[in-house]
């Protein structure tokens, strides 16, 4: 057999009954600056799309994928190069880290992911090749975005003041998948390309596997997972779908200024703010007993020297010191109570005071009283993200745009030549 025949028969061997002849799959599908994407490429890489997504092989199947496979590997063609042009590796090992997650994640053993890709005829080279493009341009973008880019404190504290003040709102846990339109004549075809992926896991397909293949967010890598999220944090496009979604409901195409989000609502919840009526203190009392008899100027001495005795209170070891002086019994440790549950009266006097002040003499019945608090426990808050997990967050959403940006300038700026 002549090698190039070997090579059309290793070919049909490798695409199976989806595509047509092997002479067919090596036409030109696209031409990328200098660099060819054919018709084999695109089967492939549509093969491992729907075996990703637990999709069967058909001729429908082929045709409705192939222009967003195609437009897909066009975006990677033009990723890589712009890496090698800015001198960006991706070693062996990167790929290998990467293979390594993806068996972990879906509980594949070592090994496991190529051996599937053998048992399917899918070239193990089809998923090398994504793999070292997502990596690349992680890098590509995240090398430019440092250079111009960085996280102020200011932007740090407003966004901590802003999680504050959204306490007790609804959250709501979602995905999405965005397909950008940076040419007013793609809209239909992006739109098109939006309807057939909710067609796709309205019929089973895994929404992270369609995110990790299509999206054009920044949290591709992550299958398109968007974390808890409140609304003020959404387009306002898009805050307004998800307020009438269902749990576990995906939307219709919802359009925004820079394209097509598909957002999937995992779950929703609302993170109960901080109850000021759960603080609490650790109090001490000294009590100075006065006879209920006593003439109103022996009580009115008495306040003035509590008063006095009182002021030189700065800690809770200083109580026992001062009930000596006053010549009153040993303090009470009145444990840790909430303000709340305090007397009324007493109530507005603790509230204010902070940890080792002591209050004015408070007259009740029998004497007069000198609360000092010890400890105070403000009510628990939903824990906030760190300083450095905040930041991470403002650098990923800076990241999203500039990638977007970034790409669309090197489409606009690159030979693209569709064949098909």
């Amino acid at each position: 057999m002549k090698p190039a025949a070997l090579l059309f028969a290793v070919i049909a061997l490798l695409l199976g009954p989806v595509a047509g002849s092997a002479q067919e799959m090596l036409r030109i599908a696209a031409v990328v600056n200098d660099e060819v994407i054919s018709l084999y490429d695109v089967n492939t890489r549509i093969r491992l799309f729907l075996l990703t997504v637990n999709q069967p092989e058909s001729k429908e199947a082929y045709q409705q994928l192939f222009p967003q496979i195609l437009r897909t590997l066009i975006d990677e063609h033009l990723e890589l190069q712009e890496a090698k042009a800015k001198g960006i590796e991706v070693t062996d090992s990167d790929v290998d880290q990467a293979v390594a997650e993806i068996e972990a994640t879906n509980h594949m053993p070592s090994g496991g992911l190529f051996t599937l890709l053998g048992q399917n005829r899918i070239p193990k080279e089809t998923m090398i090749s994504q793999l070292r493009a997502r990596i690349a341009w992680q890098r590509t973008v995240a090398r430019r975005l440092r250079l111009t880019y960085q996280v102020t404190a200011d932007e740090i504290d407003e966004a901590i003041a802003q999680m504050k003040a959204d306490e007790g709102k609804p959250e709501y846990l979602l995905a999405e998948i965005f397909l950008g339109i940076d040419n007013p004549d793609l809209e239909p075809s992006v739109r098109a390309n939006a309807e057939r992926i909710v067609t796709e896991v309205k019929q089973g397909a895994d929404f992270a596997a369609l995110a990790r293949q299509f999206s054009e967010s920044a949290t591709s890598a992550s299958g398109g997972d968007l974390g808890w999220v409140q609304i003020d944090q959404l387009d306002p496009e898009v805050a307004a779908a998800v307020q009438k979604m269902q749990i576990g409901a995906v939307s219709t195409p919802i359009r925004t200024v820079t394209g097509y989000h598909v957002l999937w609502l995992r779950e929703r919840r609302t993170e109960a703010a901080a109850n000021p009526d759960d603080a609490k203190v650790a109090l001490r009392r000294i009590f100075v007993p006065i006879a209920a008899s006593a003439p109103a100027a022996d009580l009115d001495a008495k306040k003035r020297a509590a008063a006095k005795a009182a002021q030189s209170i700065k800690s809770c070891d200083d109580v026992a010191r001062v009930a000596t002086e006053l010549n009153a019994p040993a303090p009470n440790d009145l444990g840790t109570l909430r303000i709340v549950d305090l007397a009324p009266r007493i109530q507005p006097v603790i509230a204010k005071l902070a940890v080792g002040q002591a209050s004015e003499p408070i007259q009740l019945d029998g004497g007069l009283a000198i609360m000092v608090v010890c400890q105070k426990i403000d009510p628990k808050a939903a824990a906030l993200p760190d300083r450095d997990q905040i930041a991470q967050r403002l650098l990923t959403e800076k990241l999203d745009g500039e990638g977007r940006k970034y790409l669309r300038d090197l489409r606009q700026a690159a030979y693209i030549d569709i064949r098909v």
